[in-house]
């Protein structure tokens, strides 16, 4: 029969906790992916959604909120993705109880979700789709604030929306239409602080239906944290 004994600890310093969910829809033996999502709700001081990685570590808190927050629940979408920073927004998502307390006799409930918020790309200008060539514009929205991205590029050839998953070294889930193994670096680009970016290039008629674009997206620390969505020129 087990014990306390036989337990270790995982995180300390975790009073008031009202609720905790573990995702781990992309464990893979060796590389603990696996996330814990803990609420913490100290009575009347608002609550605190945190998550932890499989050390223990605080990574982030969430979501914060000035109701009671408890019964967090993961739901799987149908497209990949898991429930963190910068990844697909239909692929999983968090919803919890949030409680009201209106004093002295007054209760309001709701549920309520989040879901991930993925950056954004977009492609326009004068040269795109013209015989004639002329200017491209890449733009990418939603990325980290004053940190950069790397804009990856391939033959659309080979491109197919639904995306594939694999395992960045940096330890996020990188989802991409993009054959990984016809995948090109072509450029850095600095992001500001609206986390916004772009790239211009000079389409010489020949280059429409050619390639489609993404970016990887770097915090300030120079990690890479996630993906943007895919464009095609």
């Amino acid at each position: 029969m087990l014990t306390v004994a036989d337990g270790a600890v995982f995180a300390d310093s975790l009073a008031n906790t009202a609720a905790l969910r573990l995702d781990e829809r992309y464990d893979v033996p060796g590389l603990g992916f696996w996330r814990l999502f803990l609420a913490i709700a100290p009575f009347g001081q608002g609550s605190t959604i945190a998550c932890f990685d499989p050390n223990g570590t605080r990574l982030a808190d969430i979501a914060t909120s000035l109701d009671s927050v408890s019964n967090l629940e993961l739901q799987l979408g149908g497209t990949p993705g898991s429930f963190a920073p910068f990844q697909p927004d239909a692929g999983e998502q968090l919803s919890y109880r949030a409680i009201t307390w209106c004093f002295p006799n007054c209760t309001t409930a709701e549920v309520r979700t989040l879901r991930p918020q993925r950056p954004l790309a977009a492609i326009s200008g004068p040269g795109l789709g013209n015989p004639g060539g002329g200017l491209v514009t890449l733009d990418f929205d939603g990325c980290v604030p004053n940190a950069s991205l790397m804009l990856v590029l391939g033959p659309q050839s080979s491109y197919t929306p639904a995306e594939q998953t694999i395992f960045h070294p940096d330890g996020f889930l990188w989802h991409s239409g993009l054959e990984f193994s016809q995948m090109r670096r072509l450029v850095l680009l600095t992001t500001d602080a609206n986390g916004q970016a772009s790239f211009s290039y000079t389409n010489p008629g020949s280059w429409n239906g050619t390639h489609a674009f993404q970016a990887l997206v770097r915090d300030a620390n120079g990690l890479f944290v996630g993906s943007s969505t895919s464009v095609l020129n």
